[in-house]
């Protein structure tokens, strides 16, 4: 998922390790080798490795963190992102997955990952979500949602008699 590529390119921003954390959930064969990374890039600290949780419990982590980051080197789709959106969260996502499009064009994470700590440190100076932008958040997720694709379609191929 890209998690290595992520952690470099936090090691090399110019925040604050006290006004950010990562909160990792999900499991993967490679953890143990991300803790490790993490330890050596000094980010121990600031990682939160919950591991695998149930579908139900993802909306307290959507509803608590402001950025989903999806570093894929390559992703079909992604649902995390439109889920996150769903619940409010911004997302910054890589080029490489086919949701890279539902994220603010400033908050797409090129393949050349030397510009992801510039991209990161921006969207991070920004600070919290205010309910405003939670609110445009969860307005874009509603506007790619099946429902609202098959009501286009409907209107598409609705035929006047």
């Amino acid at each position: 998922k890209g998690l290595d590529r992520l952690f470099h390119d936090f090691s090399k921003t110019a925040l604050d390790a006290s006004h950010w954390r990562l909160t990792l959930v999900g499991e993967g064969p490679e953890r143990r080798n991300l803790e490790k990374l993490a330890v050596s890039l000094g980010l121990g600290n600031q990682l939160v490795w919950i591991g695998a949780v149930a579908f139900a419990d993802t909306r307290k982590y959507y509803c608590s963190t402001d950025y989903l980051i999806q570093p894929s080197r390559g992703d079909g789709w992604g649902m995390t992102v439109n889920e996150a959106l769903s619940w409010g969260c911004d997302v910054i996502v890589s080029k490489s997955c086919g949701s890279a499009d539902l994220a603010d064009p400033e908050r797409r994470l090129p393949k050349l990952t030397k510009v992801w700590p510039s991209i990161l440190q921006k969207a991070f100076r920004a600070g919290k979500l205010s309910d405003v932008q939670r609110a445009i958040n969860r307005s874009r997720a509603t506007a790619v949602s099946a429902e609202a694709g098959v009501a286009n379609l409907k209107e598409i191929l609705r035929v006047e008699v």
